[in-house]
């Protein structure tokens, strides 16, 4: 009897001790959650007065912004005010440089053959270069970089026009046709085929090779866009060729 009591008396002293160390663990976990907890705080108030700190930066930057786009705007109205021009008057030069420009690009795509019928609108384009250099609102450095580009396609267009008057025999030694190659780096197309040396040397002269050869091109093209339906990226049949079409080299 005796040692059962011992016994038992030794089992409660065991279970007594394992819910104070329980209870002191407990106590210990809920004190490093304060620390914890207060770390998170103050890690959150450090972070908050950093946010402040950079979004002023970011107030700062956006009105140093806002002040050299004031002054470029300042800058350029000085400069009208100083040619004697409006916003208006660069708009209205910008127009008439485009138009210019698309009449250009528009003789350059066809043959030096119909290019010498018109040799009228070459020399109106002319007289209409000679008459934006006149305007004022020229001087602006944008605008005087533009018609520098018109200058140099005027060059392009001369010399479009000197083909006409070559010798026939120049071009007697090249062949009257091309097989179109197959070529997985480069895929040739009529424009990069009418650069070649022995075909045009010229690659606007593309829409050439389009024209006689233009029956055999659409048929071709309608049979793939068939096949292909709404996933053919193609649009237009002077887009796309075929590796072992012959065409013909218009001389």
């Amino acid at each position: 009897m005796i040692t059962f009591f011992r016994t038992l008396f030794t089992a409660c002293i065991c279970v007594a001790c394992f819910y104070a160390s329980s209870f002191a663990q407990k106590e210990i976990t809920y004190k490093e959650y304060e620390d914890q907890l207060a770390q998170v705080q103050q890690r959150e108030k450090v972070a908050k007065e950093e946010i402040a700190i950079e979004q002023g930066k970011i107030e700062s930057d956006k009105q140093q912004i806002a002040d050299l786009v004031q002054k470029l705007a300042d800058i350029h109205k000085e400069k009208l005010a100083l040619l004697g021009i409006t916003d208006a008057d660069v708009a209205a030069i910008e127009t008439d440089i485009a138009a210019i420009k698309s009449d250009l690009e528009q003789m350059l795509a066809i043959t030096p053959e119909e290019l010498a019928k018109r040799k009228n609108d070459i020399a109106a384009v002319e007289v209409k270069i000679a008459t934006v250099k006149a305007k004022p609102a020229a001087y602006l450095w944008k605008i005087a970089d533009e018609i520098k580009g018109l200058d140099q396609l005027v060059d392009q267009v001369k010399s479009r026009l000197q083909l006409a008057s070559a010798p026939a025999a120049v071009q007697s030694d090249k062949p009257n046709t091309y097989t179109v190659k197959l070529d997985a780096q480069k895929r040739e197309c009529l424009y990069r085929i009418a650069g070649y040396d022995n075909v045009f040397g010229d690659a606007a002269k593309w829409p050439y090779l389009y024209r006689a050869n233009q029956s055999v091109i659409d048929k071709e093209f309608s049979g793939f866009k068939g096949r292909k339906g709404d996933s053919c990226k193609y649009t237009r049949a002077a887009d796309l060729i075929f590796p072992g079409q012959v065409l013909d080299i218009p001389r």
